[in-house]
């Protein structure tokens, strides 16, 4: 078979576990015989657009990202495209890295007769290839995608604010890009059960773990075993435990005067003003602290000699998928105290090859790590024996790749079907049928303006490469709704466009081209050029919850007729900005999708990406969708939580408000309080005491 697998993080990239999965992945496939193609960033010292080894087998294909010199501050590469450059000074940075390789991909898929495409989940490479495919309903080689750690798992726990615009992108592009896979693969059940329920996927995630270089065990003396320290490796951030692992540490040592901790990874925990390593100091009693020593990232050689000189490895994750510091202490022969917040617990046994904590925090963490330190020597060594063995057997490149092959085989007589066609996101989509007579016609309505706007429009429109079948002039886009069913002519869709607004000559026929072929399609935008000089809106498809909060659609946009109708058109007795948001809202709320192009395929100089006003109209028009909203109202919660958004719901009546507080209610413990507290505030209630922080216990 001939593989691709797309991965901005392949080495020599910032060393993380998903580059090093692709790495060790790719050159197993190729040894074995396989044709792989890799798709990867340039960086420092691997700045060749093409390199070829494994006798021709494995080639790695690099496209221009960030600036590998950027040490300070991240800056786009100096080769990027202009539309990936904008990209990349958007609200989501690497969404230049998935435009860049997008291209490169349609083209090896073409030129090079690729079998079967893989990428990661994280960050979404894949986007606007599957979206791409999906609009034009397209065949190509079916998709693998490899769950590895989703972006709304990493901001939820380390604390981060879901509602930062970066997570928020990041998030949906990675919901769309595993909803649109046709097989998906993880190393853990763990975390492939929690995402197949996150995201209904019905158990269709296949297992495999990550593969483990075969070295042999590290040989360790009595003394090591004695008095080694107790070694922590992996990014030093909230997700994996490390303030959790270094209270609980701090409480041990008081006691134990003998032990030392070893801590090694690159520092993530800054927050607000205070830097990571200030972090670190709060966490560490002043009198305790030499007998803890804080390394940076490591390369290979060093965490083989830090291992070597270790007793027990911990593992302290809130919540993790198979991290690799976990398989390869246990390779070196180490015994490996985590939590059963992960994969790790599908690999240690507790009291046999480790020991596992039923919960994350300090106090489990802290007893976990009495019983690891009151182990004998002997049986310490008995432990890290069979943990080493566990794993060689579990993880076997020879295993892995056989597995891999067996799934890629399945994956590849399947076929394509998932990516041809638009995932459902938010209310199930309904995929609606034309007329007995297939429609065509498109109706332009433009909503009136000064004469020169009004005169710019008309030009556009009349620029366009599939002519529309009416054009009408109109005070409002309710306004010209009418005048349009004064004609009885019945219309494929409707274009609603300002006056001043513009676009370009293909934009009709490729939007009704979306109409023609994606039948649950109700809508259709694109991405929107703003005022001279500003950054474009680099819109996601509109959808639920996040079009509650700000209406997404900017600029021009083709609404299906069907869809139109069922929505009941635009409401007359409102402004004109709240009377589009509320036709999306209805549009999408009666079932049908709606699709932003990622192409700049219109300008609207009055774009503008606020979120609405709140105000009681507002919260009126969400009134009108009751069990939506109180469906999302969790998510609602979250997502406005950087801004007082979620005041909009104070006009709502009593059964909503409740119905809002029973979901908030139902969310994990760690961000309960925080919801239930900005609800009740945003709601107008008062509340006594401070504002819990975020993920406060």
């Amino acid at each position: 078979m001939r593989h691709l697998l797309v991965c901005p993080e392949y080495p020599p990239a910032r060393p993380g576990g998903i580059g090093r999965y692709a790495e060790r992945m790719a050159r197993l496939l190729a040894e074995h015989g396989e044709t792989v193609h890799v798709i990867a960033a340039r960086w420092a010292g691997a700045e060749e657009p093409r390199r070829v080894a494994c006798e021709g087998r494995l080639i790695v294909h690099r496209v221009p990202f960030m600036d590998p010199a950027g040490t300070l501050r991240r800056r786009p590469h100096r080769a990027l495209s202009g539309t990936a450059r904008a990209l990349f000074h958007s609200e989501f940075h690497a969404q230049a890295f998935a435009w860049e390789a997008g291209e490169l991909i349609e083209r090896l898929v073409t030129n090079d007769a690729i079998d079967i495409i893989e990428a990661q989940e994280y960050q979404a490479p894949l986007y606007f290839v599957q979206l791409r495919r999906a609009l034009a309903a397209a065949a190509g080689p079916p998709v693998l995608v490899h769950l590895h750690s989703p972006t709304e798992w990493i901001a939820r726990h380390n604390d981060w604010c879901l509602a930062d615009p970066p997570h928020v992108t990041a998030a949906r592009l990675e919901e769309f890009s595993i909803r649109a896979a046709d097989a998906l693969v993880c190393p853990s059940a763990y975390c492939a059960m929690q995402v197949s329920q996150r995201y209904g996927l019905d158990g269709r995630v296949a297992v495999v773990p990550y593969p483990i270089a075969a070295d042999p065990p590290a040989e360790r003396s009595h003394e090591t075993w004695s008095g080694g320290s107790v070694l922590c490796v992996g990014r030093l951030e909230g997700r994996k435990g490390v303030p959790e692992f270094l209270r609980a540490a701090a409480l041990v040592a008081q006691h134990r005067p003998g032990v030392r901790f070893d801590v090694v990874g690159a520092n993530i925990l800054a927050e607000g003003w205070r830097t990571g390593s200030e972090q670190l100091a709060g966490l560490i009693p002043p009198a305790l602290r030499d007998r803890f020593r804080i390394f940076g990232p490591r390369g290979d050689a060093e965490l083989a000699r830090l291992r070597a000189g270790a007793r027990i490895a911990v593992v302290p994750s809130r919540w993790d998928n198979l991290p690799h510091t976990c398989l390869e202490a246990m390779a070196s022969g180490l015994p490996v105290l985590a939590t059963r917040e992960g994969g790790m617990a599908e690999l240690v046994e507790d009291g046999a090859s480790g020991w596992l904590t039923p919960s994350p925090e300090a106090a489990a963490l802290a007893d976990a790590l009495e019983r690891a330190l009151d182990t004998p020597p002997a049986q310490l060594a008995q432990m890290g024996a069979l943990a080493s063995a566990t794993v060689r057997e579990r993880c076997a490149p020879s295993r892995i790749v056989q597995a891999q092959l067996a799934l890629r085989e399945r994956v590849v007589m399947a076929g394509a079907d998932a990516s041809t066609r638009l995932p459902p996101l938010g209310p199930t989509s309904t995929v609606r049928a034309h007329a007995i007579e297939p429609l065509e016609g498109i109706a332009v309505i433009v909503t009136d303006g000064p004469a020169h706007d009004r005169a710019t429009t008309m030009q556009a429109v009349g620029a366009q490469t599939r002519a529309p079948l009416t054009r009408h002039v109109a005070g409002s886009a309710a306004a010209g709704e009418r005048l349009l069913q004064a004609t009885s002519v019945p219309h494929l869709g409707v274009l609603f466009i300002s006056a001043g607004e513009t676009i370009v000559p293909a934009f009709l026929a490729t939007a009704a081209g979306v109409l023609d072929r994606c039948l649950e399609v109700g809508m259709v935008s694109s991405w929107v050029r703003g005022e001279p000089g500003a950054a474009p809106h680099f819109g996601c498809n509109p959808s639920f919850p996040y079009q509650w909060l700000r209406h997404e659609a900017e600029g021009p946009w083709l609404v299906r007729g069907e869809a139109l109708a069922a929505a009941g058109g635009h409401p007359s007795d409102v402004p004109e900005r709240f009377a589009r948001w509320e036709l999306c809202n209805a549009i999408i709320a009666a079932g049908w999708s709606a699709v932003t192009i990622p192409g700049l395929l219109a300008a609207s100089p009055g774009t503008c990406r606020a979120p609405l006003r709140s105000t009681r109209l507002r919260a009126r028009l969400l009134a009108r969708h009751p069990h939506l909203v109180a469906r999302d109202a969790a998510a609602i919660a979250l997502l406005a939580g950087a801004a007082p958004s979620l005041a909009d719901l104070e006009a709502l009546e009593p059964r909503l408000r409740i119905a809002l507080l029973r979901q908030l209610a139902r969310q994990p413990a760690r961000t309960a309080r925080w919801l239930l507290h900005t609800a009740l505030e945003s709601l107008g209630w008062r509340v006594a005491g401070d504002r819990p922080a975020r993920g406060a216990r």
